[in-house]
């Protein structure tokens, strides 16, 4: 993931105007570019291991 794109990832998941799905995706996105496994995710985002692995 380029810095832009990173950049653009952490706007949308501090967004209070962007759609709560395209808000939890772009965390989940982030937090797997950090190295979180998808357990790790859904268990922060209070969304199921599938849910995240999508």
């Amino acid at each position: 993931m380029s810095p832009e794109q990173q950049g653009i990832l952490e706007t949308i998941a501090r967004s209070r105007e962007a759609s709560h799905s395209l808000v939890q995706r772009a965390q989940i996105m982030l937090s797997a570019h950090a190295g979180d496994n998808n357990k790790v995710i859904g268990q922060r985002l209070a969304l199921c291991e599938e849910t995240v692995g999508f």
